[in-house]
């Protein structure tokens, strides 16, 4: 699946964008300044829109799609950066400065 047609509001756009930097649900709601039964809400809604059941299966997908747009030299001198810290760390670190630089 790719990431491109799937249309989000501006809210669920920010909340997507805190839970990928891996806030909990409480902590988006602090953030965004709304409930946190409003943030649950829109948590199932861009499950859905996504296909997913879990935070993992989201950031999954996010993943393969970076893995798709981004070329594999670029992903091997991101990961060439960090050798005191194991691959998935990298990838985490590497994908908060792509989602900053956004």
């Amino acid at each position: 699946m790719s990431i491109a047609p799937i249309r989000l509001s501006p809210q669920e756009l920010k909340t997507l964008r805190l839970l990928l930097e891996g806030h909990s649900e409480k902590q988006v709601a602090v953030e965004l300044g709304i409930s946190v039964n409003t943030v649950h809400c829109y948590v199932k809604r861009i499950y859905l829109r996504f296909g997913v059941n879990s935070r993992a299966e989201l950031l999954g997908i996010w993943i393969k799609e970076l893995l798709r747009m981004v070329p594999a030299t670029a992903l091997i001198s991101v990961i060439q950066r960090f050798p005191t810290t194991s691959l998935c760390e990298s990838a985490i670190v590497s994908e908060r400065k792509l989602v900053a630089s956004v």
